[in-house]
């Protein structure tokens, strides 16, 4: 058999006991423990198309440009809670990610700010969170006419009427009902694709390159943080960004966690810093709840 190389699209990532190959063409993952049948293994890979034979030829790498974020000062995601008011009664409310209760709403002039200072910084996604955001309707028809950003979601948990959900799609609003972020470490949660994998290695998978902006202002890494570096009001972004007030939270990627570093999935994983500061009070622990042992190479039953 002639020399193997791993295809452009293929990286390896070494965990302390296992490997695995992320795919980032196909969306896929393949962990290779170094117990396993060499001969066996080549054949798999060969046949996935993993790796191919080569004469000796170096194949180039696939790699997805960060400069965007590393160089500049875009943001992936802008989060806003509009209102802390909810009429509804959902069984999750106040649960970790899920939408969460208060008094008050957002103001117009909150708003303006919001809109001002957002004029200068490049945006790819907003959400919109509650209470129950609906109750503040005008404050979401704002958002979407007065910020440019590929995304926009909603997050909502009750039931929305024909033409409720008309006038959302008709702005170009997604509907989401899941928790937001959070959710258990499982196997079959992994995802791999191009952007993600180069962006968890600069960036948290979760906090990186994310701005919120609760309803009375407050600047924060996320909603769901009880960290406030700032009010919109009186803050600029631009000047924060480039000062590098957020980077202590964007930065906070899975190789300086202890547990996580060791781990051959670190970077096709999710991340909840909020849950792991919750259950532990490190900002640095490992990623909670997660089931997979990479001491031993094996996911818990």
């Amino acid at each position: 058999m002639r020399k193997l190389e791993l295809s452009p699209f293929v990286h390896k990532v070494k965990g302390q006991r296992n490997w695995v190959l992320c795919d980032l063409l196909e969306g896929r993952f393949f962990q290779v423990s170094p117990d396993g049948d060499l001969e066996m293994l080549k054949k798999q890979l060969l046949e996935m198309k993993l790796v191919f034979e080569t004469g000796g030829m170096i194949p180039f790498k696939y790699e997805s440009s960060m400069d965007l974020y590393k160089k500049g000062i875009r943001i992936r995601e802008l989060q806003v809670r509009v209102t802390g008011n909810c009429d509804l009664d959902c069984a999750e409310c106040g649960s970790l990610c899920f939408c969460f209760k208060s008094s008050g709403e957002i103001s117009d002039e909150t708003l303006s700010f919001i809109f001002e200072q957002f004029k200068y910084i490049p945006l790819d996604q907003v959400s919109i969170i509650g209470g129950n955001p609906m109750l503040k309707f005008d404050a979401i028809e704002k958002i979407r006419e007065n910020l440019a950003a590929e995304d926009f979601k909603i997050m909502f948990k009750g039931s929305l009427d024909k033409n409720e959900k008309k006038i959302l799609d008709d702005l170009g609003i997604k509907i989401s009902d899941f928790p937001y972020q959070y959710k258990e470490i499982e196997e079959k949660e992994m995802q791999v694709d191009g952007f993600s994998f180069f962006f968890n290695q600069e960036f948290n998978p979760c906090w990186g390159r994310k701005i919120a902006v609760d309803i009375d202002g407050a600047i924060k890494p996320c909603l769901w943080s009880s960290d406030i570096l700032g009010n919109i009001q009186k803050d600029n972004l631009k000047k924060m960004i480039n000062l590098g007030d957020f980077n202590p939270y964007w930065e906070l990627t899975k190789d300086k966690f202890k547990e996580c570093r060791i781990c051959e999935y670190r970077y096709v994983c999710p991340d909840c810093r909020v849950a792991a500061f919750k259950e532990t009070g490190d900002i640095n622990a490992k990623t909670l709840p997660c089931r997979y042992r990479p001491q031993e190479g094996k996911w818990k039953m």
